[in-house]
């Protein structure tokens, strides 16, 4: 409540001022350029009157114990309870029972939940016990706030009291005035109706933004299209070109392709060529600050030798669609039947768009959160939602759109749905349903869509969308892409090219009774091997900046380094030798364009290091996705938004590519082979378990399964050769033992190579001691 009632009208700076020290409980003055915000406004709107302090107090102390968040606790109890009954609230539902709370109005709180559906005991028993702060509590965490400076208001050279005061004034200014007096007076008057809700509001001031004539095009690509690699790969970039042209912001287009299990390569060989392009096809010369390229051409080039800066051209930004996720769906029996990419188109828009809580037009472009997403923060001093450090709200066009499907009851994501496609690996029902997926959970309600080259006309126009089924013919792209200066900046366009001589090195002799483990750089002691060791090399090299062990300047130094790798074991490997590397889709910053955590993205490192190995010389025979069952994460979690752009599923597979150096005259078809079962499906093994308490147990930190090796060792004689590159703590040494193969161990850390040799030895001493002791 406020502490003196004496005061009527507020009609001078001075006055709301004191109004605000009553509410608060702090004696600091407000900021200069606040004062003079008020004054503005008070000279545009006139005086306030007070008809009713306590409903003055009620709607200030809600706006400001959001601010604080000082009922989190309380309404984490709410969602958990409601969680344990299974009852979901999405978006909206929440900030509406958010406000109820801060409000300390659980009357309301319990009607919102009525109209929500939930039953009448059930809200009982949600609420019970659920006391929201009074308005001593609020005050007392005012007090602690401005008692308490962070970081971020040491930087700042000005009094932390004032900074809380300064945030607080615009939750009174809006418990004073009517917000569509206040909308006016903050500039969005004459443009869109300042009575309407914001959603509405912002269509009728940029009906631009809200075009949806082309949010979604899904193209289908058949067995005999994708055994055409090079004519699939100019038919697919021309596709993606175009729809990036045709596809309205922050839509999605997705490539449904067809797996044939005998020839699965191909495939899986599109799909990396189609996310290498679609991500990075699109050449332009930024400007924009957060672009480091001098410093990314600085970190590069002192890693790399010999790199062509002018080939490379770093000042040049690679920008295309962002990768989302490659479903990979299954027969049955596990066997791969199709493959399903997902790309979003994210352009950079510097479409101004007014404040959400303000209306307010004066705002600032503040950053792109993510690349391609433009990011604002309201400069407006008065806005109810600046921060408790006084700082502008920050707000994205994509998150309106995103918002705004969740109160479509018409786009709705059925649960049976979210949960199906909660993972990334999944049995294949028929293209219907993909098709059905896709648009559900893309596109909202009324949007138009594109099914192209579908294998037969799909049931969609019952879904709400304006669907058209294209036809494309074939169409010849941009063939200097794969020339680009993206490929130069990690020297890929010369992999092709012969490695120099190695007449003038010591030749190291490799013929293990059972195991090896070198010490060393592993590029510097392949130079050592005589080529045409090796049977097989299996690998789950290095992540890119993953680990400790593993941190790279930047993702060309990353790039050049697995490939010159790459190039040392294809020498190595005899005609017709399988190369399995195991390798992960992550999330990271690339640290090629910016450093900071804006560049955090999907890493497609799978299509890269493909590409990468394919220039070398290497054949991609297939891809065997490891699905590592069910994964623990949040990517999966909707919070509750069962609607159309919040579906993103566990990424539960990681790729092993299975790369095969040119047989020779010689090698017969199978000597190498892994059989093509394995090759064609899908193979479920749990990860290791290498944390317990807290604690590594194992020593390593990044192992990988026992039985995923000896998969991978699966077609090849006792007594082969096997090479892993990247040794870590020796599971390939071990698997190799098990199958009664001979294997090397390159590892670089002196800890980890002593833990390969160990965990080896001790492995074979176990397995010796359980043979029997007559044949």
């Amino acid at each position: 409540m406020i502490a003196s009632a004496s005061q009527e009208v507020v009609e001078t700076v001075d006055a709301f001022q004191q109004l605000l020290r009553e509410l608060t409980g702090l004696r600091g003055d407000l900021p200069g350029d606040t004062s003079d915000a008020l004054r503005t406004l008070l000279a545009t709107l006139g005086p306030a009157s007070i008809d009713s302090p306590s409903e003055l107090a009620t709607r200030f102390y809600r706006t400001v114990n959001r601010k604080l968040g000082v009922n989190r606790a309380q309404l984490a109890t709410l969602y958990t309870r409601a969680a344990a009954k299974d009852i979901t609230f999405n978006y909206h539902q929440k900030s509406r029972l958010s406000s109820c709370i801060d409000s300390a109005r659980m009357d309301l709180c319990a009607k919102a939940l009525e109209e929500m559906g939930v039953s009448a005991a059930s809200a009982r028993a949600l609420l019970n016990g659920v006391e929201p702060a009074t308005s001593s509590e609020t005050r007392q965490a005012l007090a602690d706030e401005a008692h308490k400076p962070s970081k971020l208001r040491k930087a700042l050279d000005r009094s932390v009291t004032a900074d809380v005061m300064g945030s607080c004034a615009g939750p009174l200014a809006w418990a004073l005035w009517p917000a569509e007096s206040l909308y006016a007076a903050f500039g969005s008057g004459g443009a869109g109706d300042t009575t309407a809700d914001y959603l509405s509001f912002l269509r009728a001031r940029s009906p631009e933004l809200f075009e949806r004539e082309r949010t979604l095009s899904v193209r289908f690509v058949a067995t005999a299209e994708v055994l055409e690699v090079s004519k699939t790969r100019s038919a697919l970039s021309a596709w993606l070109a175009d729809e990036y042209q045709r596809l309205n912001n922050h839509g999605f287009i997705a490539a449904v392709l067809e797996v044939d299990p005998a020839h699965p390569g191909p495939a899986w060989a599109t799909a990396h060529d189609a996310m290498l392009y679609a991500e990075r096809f699109k050449e332009t010369r930024l400007r924009q600050m957060f672009f480091r390229s001098k410093e990314v051409a600085r970190e590069t080039t002192a890693h790399i030798p010999g790199l062509n800066e002018e080939s490379a051209d770093f000042g040049i930004l690679n920008e295309g669609f962002t990768y989302r996720d490659l479903f990979v769906l299954t027969d049955p029996a596990g066997v791969v039947i199709r493959l399903v990419l997902v790309m979003q188109k994210n352009l950079r828009d510097e479409t101004t768009i007014p404040c959400p809580d303000c209306r307010s037009t004066h705002v600032e472009g503040n950053s792109y959160p993510t690349l391609g997403v433009k990011s604002w923060e309201c400069q407006n001093l008065l806005c109810p939602a600046r921060s408790i450090y006084n700082r502008g709200r920050r707000f994205q066009f994509k998150s309106v759109i995103s918002q705004a499907a969740i109160e479509d009851p018409q786009s709705r994501v059925s649960v049976a749905s979210v949960r199906r496609w909660q993972r990334d690996v999944l049995e294949f029902e028929s293209d219907q349903e993909i098709v059905e997926t896709l648009v559900t959970h893309y596109s909202m309600w009324g949007d138009g869509i594109a099914v192209i080259n579908a294998p037969e006309r799909l049931g969609v126009a019952d879904l709400g969308r304006r669907t058209s089924f294209e036809s494309l013919a074939r169409v010849h792209a941009r063939t200097d892409f794969w020339d680009s200066a993206f490929f130069h900046r990690y020297r890929a366009t010369e992999l092709h090219e012969p490695l120099p001589e190695r007449s003038g090195l010591p030749q190291r002799v490799v013929a293990p009774t059972r195991f090896t483990t070198i010490h060393g750089d592993s590029n510097e002691v392949l130079k050592s091997i005589p080529t045409e060791t090796f049977d097989r090399a299996v690998t789950s090299p290095p992540y890119f900046n993953a680990r400790e062990y593993s941190q790279w300047p930047n993702l060309y130094a990353y790039l050049y380094d697995m490939a010159e790798n790459a190039r040392e074991v294809h020498r190595v490997l005899k005609p017709g030798g399988i190369y399995a590397y195991n390798i992960f889709d992550y999330f990271d910053n690339e640290r090629t364009v910016v450093f900071s955590d804006m560049g955090k993205k999907r890493i497609a490192l799978a299509s890269l290091v493909t590409d990468a190995f394919l220039r070398i010389g290497f054949e991609l025979v297939g891809v065997i996705p490891w699905d590592k069952g069910e994964i623990q994460g949040k990517r999966g979690f909707n919070a509750g938004n069962f609607s159309p752009f919040y579906q993103s599923p566990f990424n539960c597979w990681e790729h092993v590519l299975l790369l095969r150096k040119a047989p020779g005259p010689e090698t017969l078809d199978s000597e190498l082979a892994i059989p093509a079962d394995i090759v064609a499906s899908v193979t479920r093994i749990q990860p290791v378990i290498k944390m317990v308490r807290g604690q590594n147990t194992y020593g390593h930190t990044a192992p990988y399964p026992l039985d995923l090796v000896s998969l991978l060792l699966s077609g090849l004689a006792k007594g082969s050769l096997v090479l892993d590159p990247y040794g870590g703590s020796g599971t390939t040494a071990r698997a190799a033992h098990r199958a009664g193969m001979r294997s090397v161990m390159i590892e670089r850390d002196p800890a980890y190579a002593q833990l390969c040799t160990k965990m080896t030895e001790d492995f074979i001493a176990r397995e010796d001691s359980m043979l029997p002791l007559f044949d």
